[in-house]
């Protein structure tokens, strides 16, 4: 039996997946955008584990491109996301009479594409910039360099 290759992370994937989340949540000041849960939390301090960004059109369904890409994803609580994987249908419903514009674009047809060093970098390029426009100093992503194989949160300053 053949042996399975171990998983390999991609640090490009990992930097730009706490990028863009920190770009979400601030851009959304930290609010539920959904409010689709009964036990919705609403508002939530920045540090707050049950504030999520969350993708509209799944990281496993969608092309590369929407990964990252700000319409694709909303800040909500743990509750309302949790209600969203549990009800999909119910909840693309309500999101095409939400945001018909943005529910049309996300499912136009695209073609998957691999992506480069410099395509990953223009990404990168693009998450910052936004990220200084919303005035945004510090990011905490995981690293995972612990000798256990743990992740390690670590802070970059952007200023």
């Amino acid at each position: 039996m053949a042996k399975k290759k171990p998983f390999k992370r991609n640090p490009f994937r990992d930097w730009l997946d706490c990028l863009v989340a920190v770009v979400v949540k601030t851009r959304d000041n930290f609010t539920c955008q959904w409010r689709l849960s009964p036990d919705c939390q609403g508002t939530l301090m920045p540090g707050d584990n049950n504030i999520q960004a969350c993708h509209i059109k799944s990281k496993g369904t969608c092309v590369l491109a929407l990964r990252w890409d700000l319409l694709n994803i909303d800040t909500a609580c743990g509750q309302c996301h949790a209600h969203m994987h549990a009800n999909p249908d119910s909840f693309g419903v309500w999101f095409h009479g939400e945001r018909p514009y943005v529910y049309e674009y996300l499912n136009e047809p695209r073609i998957a594409q691999k992506w480069n060093v410099d395509d990953y970098l223009d990404k990168e390029k693009e998450l910052l910039l936004k990220s200084i426009e919303l005035n945004v100093d510090c990011i905490v992503f995981p690293v995972r360099n612990d000798w256990r194989g743990r992740f390690i949160r670590r802070s970059q300053k952007l200023r």
